[in-house]
């Protein structure tokens, strides 16, 4: 058996087509999920109400702390304004005495008189 010499393989030339139709690329995606842009917009938009709905909490709940603290100072004046007053009231009662009247009237020479004193009958 004779060896044959190896022959130069042709392949033959391809005929440049002159409509040849591209069949569009699928973009690539990364990851498991796909995020279109609207999707993306809704989300900003969700987000901004989100944090639009945090602050407006955290003012009310800073405008009720406020008001918290204005009604217990109000509290504890109202407080110490009727301690006040109850010391007022004790100190009323022991200046209306009878007896210390009667000792200032007399310190001041003011006498009893019995002619003087006039009975009016009541209504």
């Amino acid at each position: 058996m004779a060896l044959r010499a190896p022959q130069p393989h042709f392949e033959p030339q391809q005929q440049p087509q002159k409509h040849q139709q591209r069949k569009p690329q699928p973009k690539k995606k990364y990851g498991w999920f796909h995020i279109t842009p609207g999707e993306k917009g809704l989300a900003v938009i969700a987000g901004l109400v989100l944090a639009i709905g945090v602050g407006m909490n955290l003012n009310a709940q800073s405008a009720v702390q406020q008001t918290n603290i204005k009604i217990s100072q109000t509290e504890a004046e109202i407080n110490q304004i009727s301690d006040e007053n109850e010391e007022l009231y004790v100190q009323v009662s022991e200046l209306s005495r009878y007896e210390r009247i009667w000792e200032r009237a007399q310190a001041l020479g003011l006498t009893q008189n019995e002619q003087n004193v006039r009975v009016v009958p009541g209504q």
